[in-house]
């Protein structure tokens, strides 16, 4: 059985090989996970294509996916929109770059 820890360091080799520029954040809190986002953002809209690889915890709310950073509380029901991340919203980033972009989450 594979850990989702060797997905994240597979992808990491991979992306390194194809030289390319790489942000990374281990295990972030909600804040640091959307500062990357912000600066992720203004790299995508430079660059020919873009890659979001998370290897976080998830949940489904509806039809609807959430990553959930460090820490996350979920202890009423509208938790999920301010402490979890929609994975659409990676995805929304990814079309800044000019030829678009994919996102893969690795649920852990």
């Amino acid at each position: 059985m594979r850990s989702a820890h060797y997905d994240a360091d597979q992808a990491l080799q991979s992306l390194t090989a194809l030289d390319a520029e790489i942000l990374q954040a281990s295990d972030p809190s909600n804040a640091q996970l959307r500062a990357m986002m912000r600066r992720f953002a203004q790299e995508a809209s430079q660059a020919d294509a873009a890659i979001v690889f998370l290897d976080m915890p998830a949940v489904t709310v509806g039809e609807r996916l959430f990553v959930l950073p460090r820490d996350t509380r979920l202890t009423r029901a509208s938790d999920i929109y301010t402490e979890a991340v929609p994975l659409r919203a990676f995805a929304r980033m990814t079309v800044l770059a000019g030829r678009g972009g994919a996102v893969i989450l690795s649920a852990g």
